[in-house]
């Protein structure tokens, strides 16, 4: 990935190496068992966007320079993104 993406089933059991500072937008409607590895490669931020869904994220939306992260659904439009995230 190398700019701004909202997810799609085309992203559906990827893993996804980011190589610019983004945003990647989780939207409603993806199917309820949709998972995916992200990779922040280099010195990026990737900042997780929720689109009328709902993510939990207890270490944070931000992804920085090479850390990984695994958003995968918990129920329909509802996902869980752990790793090694940042609030800020």
């Amino acid at each position: 990935i190398t700019g701004n993406t909202t997810l799609s089933e085309v992203h559906n059991g990827a893993i996804l190496n980011v190589t610019n500072t983004c945003n990647i937008t989780v939207p409603t409607g993806l199917d309820a068992n949709f998972n995916c590895v992200i990779f922040a490669k280099g010195a990026i931020i990737v900042t997780f966007v929720n689109s009328g869904v709902t993510i939990y994220a207890p270490s944070g939306l931000l992804l920085k320079k090479d850390k990984m992260a695994s958003l995968f659904a918990s129920a329909s439009n509802t996902f869980n993104l752990l790793g090694e995230l940042a609030t800020s």
